[in-house]
């Protein structure tokens, strides 16, 4: 029973550290840069971001400029979403 408690742990663990970009994590932070077929975006603790997207990306909440606050959702290692944070 033990081993097993320490596995679940160890599994749970790995779940909460999913890095930024994973699938179907959101990324908020202000929207850097975009050229070239990606997205750079600077979070709240300073860290940047850059993720590929492509014409099938969806939009919402307006227009998609640098300067301005967003969430990225991430669906097989590119951009799926990008949505203007008010």
């Amino acid at each position: 029973m033990k081993k097993f408690s320490a596995a679940c742990l160890v599994v749970l663990s790995l779940i909460s550290a999913a890095p930024a970009g994973a699938d179907g994590a959101g990324i908020e932070g202000m929207l850097t840069r975009i050229e070239d077929g990606f997205y750079t975006v600077k979070d709240d603790a300073g860290k940047e971001h850059r993720l590929p997207y492509d014409a099938k990306v969806r939009k919402r909440g307006g227009e998609i400029k640098e300067g301005i606050k967003v969430e990225l959702y991430v669906h097989d290692g590119k951009v799926s979403m990008i949505e203007i944070v008010k």
